[in-house]
């Protein structure tokens, strides 16, 4: 990451009041699976999985949109 997480929250706090449960997504920069050995993209299919110990599960499908 190029910030540290404490200043993420630092800066998102001084522009709106976060909650406890507030979910913050930094993602990741452009291009990240090209430059891995052989290049790794989500395809069709795959699934993203986060998960926090004592609070559960959140899976998301990728799926391609607007191939026929």
């Amino acid at each position: 990451m190029i910030f540290p997480v404490s200043r993420l929250v630092s800066l998102l706090s001084h522009h709106f009041t976060l909650f406890p449960g507030d979910i913050i997504l930094s993602g990741t920069p452009v291009g990240v699976g090209a430059f891995r050995e052989p290049s790794v993209y989500l395809k069709d299919g795959d699934e993203v999985i986060v998960e926090i110990d004592g609070i559960g599960r959140l899976v998301n499908t990728c799926r391609v949109v607007g191939e026929e």
